[in-house]
């Protein structure tokens, strides 16, 4: 697992994006994001 760790997602509302903030959070990483609309976040 990895500890301490940033990763950046663009479009982290979109379909595939959202499956890989999922699976990053699953393996330990920490995700920042963007999103279009502040009242998607």
């Amino acid at each position: 697992m990895i500890i301490g760790e940033t990763v950046l997602v663009t479009g982290g509302t979109g379909y595939v994006a959202g499956w890989c903030v999922a699976e990053l959070l699953k393996r330990g990483y920490t995700v920042r994001t963007t999103v279009r609309s502040a009242a998607k976040g």
